[in-house]
């Protein structure tokens, strides 16, 4: 769970970010299809954004989260 100060600021959720997602979703893709992706990664998601959030899109955090697993997957140099 998020501590008070991570939740407080926007830089302290910026930091918290890159420490749980320092190279997007690296794990292979047979992987994913036996293991949901991370529960810490998503529950940060959820805890510091609106639900419907969107990227013009997709709306909501797993259609994000399985959005940037294949950007990851496909660009081997994506950050």
């Amino acid at each position: 769970m998020l501590s008070s100060a991570t939740r407080s600021t926007a830089w302290g959720v910026a930091v918290e970010y890159f420490r749980l997602f320092p190279h997007g979703d690296k794990a292979p893709k047979l992987l994913h299809q036996f293991v949901p992706e991370s529960n810490v990664q998503r529950d940060f998601l959820r805890a510091t954004m609106s639900p419907d959030a969107t990227d013009g899109d997709v709306i909501g955090v797993n259609a994000l989260m399985a959005k940037w697993r294949f950007y990851s997957q496909s660009h081997g140099d994506f950050l």
